[in-house]
């Protein structure tokens, strides 16, 4: 499955249960099928719930228990009460077997259990010595059941009686079971899920996707187990459009530096950013040093489309430097420290860039980046103030920013990232969230795109960023003193830095 949960011991046994009913048509076709192949319907359904363990999963062989319910001693044909016995039916991974096969196989499978059903559930397990565990049952953990000769609906008495969706069974430690029920013309399937590994949503797509490969294998039976399409059409179009979300009309301007500029008209004189040397910096000194790296670099010939290098310390200039790249309409292309040199060299060198935004403490090892013909710019030398005001040429459908993968696996890959789509993540989830003027944490490295995601949502919604510097950049400890110290309300990080 797509997320995989660990077996826990189970104190008691329970069990979600979704029901989907086989109309007459698909009722129909089961039978048709299943006697083509010398078989029952039951087979057909067996070798469908096979199809489907082994679709959703890697093994190589797997059990799948049965109950007989057949009385082999005629001297229990006057008895009441519930003569049953497990069997188990084993099964081998065949990607290239047609389902026709699969279908004659489970036949075989199961009538040779049933030649043997007279050895009770119990003596096997006694007899090969199987553990038992509190985690799982022994044998198999997937069942399916069988019922024929049901009616939907019937007279007693002066009663008319419907079958209900309601069924309430036995709880049993299985994993999954399938309990199919024939009627006189359809057919219900009632798929129980255990609760400590399935939840509801993941029942119920099994059961839908059962059903799914009824329909696609009683269509076309000669299908090879490894073409069935493991979802239908409806289920594919469903999973979409859930995964469209709702549709957000956006009220703000086309990029997030334009948004940052409506902010910091609102806000002068509030604290916008802060870092490890000390330095607080309001929207208003903030958007003078923006306009200052943005002055310095049209001067080195940057313009709209161009691409530039950041290589500094991580302090209140980056994310300066990062708005006056965009604010050009050029490229923000940062780079980790923490990276050896040879790999920042192939990001440069890849890239291409017209220029290098260094500080004091990296200008001396730019050289080694082997871009010669970038212009180096030294932004600890620029003036606070700009000589003139930079007019704002980011816009919604250029890029704004290239994030190089790390490389550790081969070549840093570059991740063209769009001011729209930059606007559309940070408004998205500002609204969803109602998130306001946020003090937030940023520690990410400035190459993942969690780097943005932080500095953009503290500026756009008038709130206060705070950039950790490089030695305290995952240390647990000095970056939980920097959250109490500074108030911090809003962290992004991945799992495993909230895991220490």
């Amino acid at each position: 499955m797509a997320r995989t949960n660990s077996r826990v011991p189970m104190a008691k046994f329970d069990r979600h249960q979704v029901q989907a009913r086989v109309d007459p048509a698909l009722a129909v076709k089961v039978r048709t099928v299943a006697k083509q192949q010398r078989s029952t319907p039951f087979h057909l359904y067996l070798a469908a719930f096979k199809a489907l363990l082994f679709c959703f999963t890697d093994a190589d062989e797997l059990t799948i228990g049965v109950a007989d319910g057949a009385r082999h001693d005629s001297t229990l044909m006057g008895s009441i009460g519930f003569f049953l016995n497990l069997l188990t039916l084993r099964f081998r991974r065949q990607a290239s077997q047609p389902f026709t096969e699969a279908i004659t196989e489970a036949r075989k499978i199961s009538h040779a259990a049933l030649e043997n059903s007279r050895v009770p559930f119990d003596v096997l397990l006694s007899e090969l010595n199987v553990a038992r565990s509190s985690t799982h049952s022994p044998f198999f953990q997937a069942f399916i059941d069988y019922h024929q000769g049901h009616q939907e609906e019937q007279k007693w008495a002066n009663c008319q009686m419907r079958m209900s969706e309601e069924v309430h069974t036995g709880k049993t430690a299985y994993d999954i079971t399938v309990d199919v029920t024939e009627t006189d013309a359809a057919a219900f399937i009632f798929f129980r899920g255990q609760k400590s590994i399935y939840d509801q949503a993941a029942t119920q797509l099994l059961c839908n996707t059962y059903v799914h490969f009824l329909e696609v294998l009683t269509s076309e039976p000669s299908l090879v187990m490894s073409a069935i399409p493991l979802f239908s059409e409806k289920q594919l179009a469903e999973a979409v459009q859930v995964g469209r979300g709702p549709k957000l009309v956006s009220d703000w301007p086309e990029t997030l530096p334009l948004r940052i500029d409506q902010v910091a008209r609102e806000n002068p004189d509030k604290v916008a950013l802060m870092d490890g040397t000390g330095k607080a910096l309001t929207y208003a000194s903030m958007m003078n040093r923006i306009h200052a790296i943005a002055e310095a670099l049209q001067e080195a010939g940057v313009a709209p489309g161009l691409r530039v290098l950041v290589f500094q310390q991580a302090t209140s200039d980056w994310p300066c430097s990062m708005l006056a790249i965009m604010r050009l309409g050029a490229i923000y292309v940062p780079l980790d420290l923490r990276n050896p040199l040879p790999r920042l060299a192939a990001v440069a060198q890849d890239c291409e860039p017209t220029a290098i935004l260094a500080d004091a403490t990296t200008l001396h090892d730019a050289s080694q980046l082997g871009v010669p013909s970038a212009r180096l710019i030294d932004v600890s030398l620029i003036k606070t103030n700009p000589s003139k005001a930079v007019i704002n040429d980011s816009r919604a459908h250029s890029t704004a920013a290239i994030l190089y993968t790390s490389g550790s696996t081969g070549t840093p890959k570059g991740i063209v990232v769009t001011h729209e789509g930059l606007r559309n993540e940070i408004e998205g989830y500002t609204k969803a969230w109602k998130l306001g003027p946020e003090r937030v944490l940023q520690q990410s490295a400035f190459t993942f795109n969690h780097s943005s995601d932080q500095i953009y949502t503290g500026l756009v919604n008038g709130g206060m960023v705070y950039v950790v510097p490089w030695d305290k950049r995952g240390n647990a400890l000095e970056i939980t003193k920097i959250i109490k110290e500074h108030g911090i309300t809003y962290t992004k990080a991945t799992p495993s830095e909230y895991s220490l």
